[in-house]
């Protein structure tokens, strides 16, 4: 499919606003704490794999099963007891996104994954579309053939958002693109573009994808304004504050650390890594995520905040 007439001069802006905002973030992304970065990925993987659930149970509630995957994958990154105890999508869908994440940034081609059921003529549009320099040219419109064909199922969010990695619009996957496009919607949309008209589906989740690029990139901008409060916060505890600040520091560069974790980091002993923790939490800094009296882990509330 190539582009034609039908594609209006707003549609043309839609698109360029969107690879603006996409720089806009990759660039802010990149000097904010690490901790930053890490949250974004984990906040995609879990969304993927909730979306797949969803798919098969109508009933689940999204937003909440996002965070408590979500903090489920960052606690089982400390902990090996939260490791083992992980769901096995989840942790399948952590393995796709680290395989395509390899492949996008090394220049080998992409693949749908081998265990998803397509029909014959979609394989073909979807593997076109993976290819650099095919049809549709412009990167962005790729993603969207790629939903386009692939409308129900969360393999079109990993696989559009991998195109803009391996073309350079983000260095890592961050953000599904194209995921908060409601269902129905998405599915009248799709079927448009199959039958030739380009325009509502690159109108509805262009719109979507540059609203959601803007509005992480403010609160990334946030996030990094408020770095200078933080630490002026800490030092205002005195000395008690010194071993604070270094787990704070922990924290913003690993976004999780538990107790015995931290105590390794710092070459402190395990009552006096819980006191540093403890002290984080109090000034609102740290946030346990696994709710447990035993094998707990504490995440950086800043970065937390983006889930």
């Amino acid at each position: 499919m190539t582009l034609h007439a039908a594609v209006t001069p707003s549609t043309v802006r839609l698109h360029e606003e969107c690879a603006e905002e996409l720089g806009r973030l990759d660039a802010l992304v990149s000097v904010a704490p690490p901790a930053a970065a890490l949250v974004l990925q984990s906040v995609a993987v879990a969304g993927l794999a909730v979306r797949d659930t969803a798919n098969r149970d109508i009933a689940v509630d999204t937003a909440q099963a996002t965070r408590l995957a979500c903090a489920s994958l960052v606690a089982s990154r400390v902990e090996m007891v939260h490791a083992a105890a992980m769901d096995r999508a989840l942790e399948r869908w952590q393995q796709l996104v680290d395989d395509g994440e390899r492949r996008a940034r090394s220049g080998a081609p992409l693949a749908i994954p081998p265990d998803v059921s397509m029909t014959p003529d979609a394989q073909v549009a979807v593997l076109e579309a993976l290819r650099p320099g095919s049809e549709p040219r412009p990167l962005l419109w790729r993603a969207l053939h790629i939903v386009a064909w692939m409308p129900e199922t969360p393999h079109a969010d990993l696989l559009s958002a991998l195109v803009l990695t391996a073309g350079g619009l983000t260095d890592r996957l961050r953000l599904l693109p194209f995921a908060a496009v409601e269902r129905r919607l998405r599915l009248d949309v799709a079927a448009a573009w199959r039958a030739g008209d380009v325009t509502p589906l690159a109108r509805v989740a262009l719109a979507s994808l540059a609203s959601n690029a803007r509005h992480l990139r403010l609160q990334l901008k946030l996030l990094w304004e408020s770095q200078a409060a933080e630490d002026a916060h800490v030092a205002s505890i005195g000395r008690a504050g010194l071993t604070a600040r270094d787990a704070l520091a922990v924290l913003r560069l690993s976004l999780a650390t538990s107790v015995p974790d931290l105590s390794v980091r710092l070459s402190l002993s395990r009552p006096a890594a819980g006191a540093a923790l403890q002290r984080l939490v109090e000034l609102g800094l740290a946030e346990e995520i696994t709710g447990r009296a035993r094998d707990r882990v504490f995440v950086y509330a800043g970065a937390w905040g983006l889930v």
